[in-house]
């Protein structure tokens, strides 16, 4: 099996995360570190890992060619070259795992019929002081979200968390350089494994993915950016995707029912079964069941305004370049400047 793992710039705890892949359970697998600017920092952190590993098969790919306005499938695309096997995993490189992932996402694909098998994720914060209101974001909202979906028959969902898949379906589509210039790859190669008769798998994995925010606006931006891009995806249920925010429209009941009774048992509902979903994602993830508690208002609060600018403009900013996204998903760079 090939792990590909493309790389961008020295991002916190990247060594940490990139450590726990090598450190797998697993019989024989090679990890390709892809990286597209020589100067990039990380470049340094592949090496010294590398380096620290000589028994490991660990290859470094640093190449500048494009592919198309989507980067990160660009150097996925480079890394193609160097990778030996033909069972592939895929993972950002903010995602940290325990000893046994390979093992257990890449177990579905003795299926013949199954064709990709992904992960939800859970946000690991930093001390930065906005990070656990985005860790919130990942937990209490969106990762809940894709199980409702998935209760009612939407089996569509995958992430660059991981995608595990075998190399002979992805040439069958084409290769990486097919999805070189759209937002959403990952979703797009899980609607072109389904085009081919094979379904995607939900692993019982759940990976950890490091949630740095230095500021509040770095976090909205994040966040706004995935909601464009489910508006992109989903536009018909994106309208009414506002109901998730629960707090703040069962408050909005009882505001126009003048709090009278019957509305306030909505609204209590809605907080009790909060409170409930907040402790059990906090004891999945080994934390205290009331830790960030506090924040929870404010996050409703936050996932309604990012909704409401959600629905408006398709201009993103992404690894510090600007795009401009088309009603297809395709991208179209706006500016070259880096930060």
């Amino acid at each position: 099996m090939t792990v590909l793992k493309p790389l961008c710039g020295d991002e916190i705890d990247l060594e940490y995360s990139l450590r726990s892949f090598v450190a797998q359970d697993y019989p024989v697998f090679q990890i390709v570190f892809g990286i597209q600017d020589e100067n990039d920092p990380a470049l340094a952190v592949a090496r010294r890992i590398r380096d620290a590993y000589p028994e490991h098969d660990i290859e470094i790919v640093v190449d500048t060619q494009e592919w198309g306005s989507n980067r990160k499938v660009s150097n996925l695309a480079n890394m193609m070259g160097a990778a030996r096997y033909d069972t592939l995993v895929l993972a950002d490189s903010d995602i940290q795992v325990h000893p046994d992932y390979l093992q257990r996402v890449t177990a579905p694909l003795a299926d013949p019929d199954i064709g990709l098998v992904t992960c939800l994720y859970r946000g690991r914060p930093t001390r930065a002081r906005w990070s656990r209101l985005s860790a919130l974001f990942i937990d209490d909202w969106f990762a809940p979200s894709v199980l409702i979906a998935r209760l009612f028959g939407v089996n569509d969902y995958a992430a660059g968390a991981t995608l595990a898949l075998r190399r002979e379906d992805l040439t069958q589509l084409g290769g990486f350089a097919a999805l070189a210039n759209h937002l959403a790859d990952d979703h797009l190669l899980g609607q072109r494994i389904r085009s081919l008769g094979k379904s995607i798998v939900l692993s019982d994995v759940v990976v950890e993915t490091t949630v740095d925010e230095p500021s509040l606006a770095s976090a909205l931006r994040h966040e706004i950016r995935w909601m464009r891009t489910i508006r992109l995806l989903a536009p018909a249920s994106y309208a009414f995707l506002f109901i998730s925010c629960t707090l703040p429209t069962a408050l909005c009941g009882a505001i126009l029912t003048s709090a009278q009774p019957l509305s306030l048992i909505p609204l209590a509902m809605t907080i009790g079964a909060n409170l409930v979903l907040h402790g059990i994602q906090n004891r999945r993830a080994g934390r205290p069941p009331w830790t960030g508690l506090w924040l929870w208002p404010l996050r409703e609060a936050l996932t309604l305004y990012d909704w409401v600018n959600g629905l408006f403009n398709r201009s993103i900013r992404w690894r510090g370049q600007a795009y401009w996204v088309a009603a297809d998903g395709s991208l179209k760079s706006q500016s070259m400047d880096r930060h």
